[in-house]
């Protein structure tokens, strides 16, 4: 069990915004096949799609001033 000082030290992300939502939204559907498709040849199709995902992070904490990693994103 945590105590109520380790509570105060760990920080919730703050919720996602509406833009923030429509531009992974819009990202996803531009690579929704690379992203979650099937693929036949598997080399090298995670670290495109952690390529993609952190694409997908800038480009959210470009419009929205937010920083937040792939790992959130994806």
């Amino acid at each position: 069990q945590s105590s109520p000082k380790d509570r105060e030290n760990c920080r919730r992300s703050p919720n996602w915004s509406p833009t923030e939502i429509r531009t992974l939204c819009d990202f996803v559907q531009r690579h929704k096949a690379e992203l979650f498709g099937t693929v036949k040849n598997t080399k090298g199709v995670n670290a495109n799609k952690k390529k993609l995902w952190g694409e997908a992070a800038s480009t959210i904490s470009a419009s929205s001033g937010r920083n937040r990693d792939w790992y959130q994103v994806r």
